[in-house]
């Protein structure tokens, strides 16, 4: 029999269980339109590209579409259109494995902040690698990169409540 306290703590720290990775990107909850994208469909979209350091110091150069604008391509309200009541909803990615990061969405959108998230499919102008890819984030912005997800499986729009 397991200890109550032992498992309690076990479970507490433990990440919820892999996702299966399947080479698509899923948009869903607080959309308009839920969207699953495969790389080639994101590739279709308006591509940007960011030059960021990576852990080791070397820099790469990204391309891939600005988060607003995978967001965009899903309903979600955006630029004049965004009023105070929505200025509480968040973005959640989640990688392959369960981990997960959170972007405001006062943070994505242009009209309030210039930051450009992206999701990238190619590093150097080669398909991300195994373990890293078909999605990642990089967001340029951050000064520690424990929001660069990998391996995205989902985005998903949130309401705080």
């Amino acid at each position: 029999m397991t200890d109550p306290v032992s498992s309690a703590i076990l479970s507490r720290n433990s990440l919820p269980p892999p996702i299966k990775q399947a080479p698509l990107l899923v948009i869903k909850d607080q959309v308009k339109i839920p969207v699953t994208l495969l790389p080639e469909g994101l590739s279709t979209m308006k591509q940007s590209t960011v030059s960021a350091l990576c852990k080791n110091g070397t820099s790469h150069i990204y391309t891939g579409v600005l988060l607003v604008d995978v967001l965009d391509s899903a309903g979600v309200t955006l630029g004049d259109k965004l009023d105070n009541k929505r200025l509480t909803r968040y973005i959640l990615v989640t990688s392959a494995d369960g981990y997960q990061a959170v972007f405001p969405l006062t943070e994505v959108e242009r009209s309030i902040k210039n930051h450009n998230i992206l999701v990238a499919f190619l590093r150097d102008g080669m398909p991300l690698q195994n373990g890293e890819g078909p999605f990642r984030i990089i967001s340029p912005g951050d000064k520690k990169r424990s929001r660069w997800v990998r391996q995205i499986h989902s985005i998903e729009m949130k309401l705080a409540e």
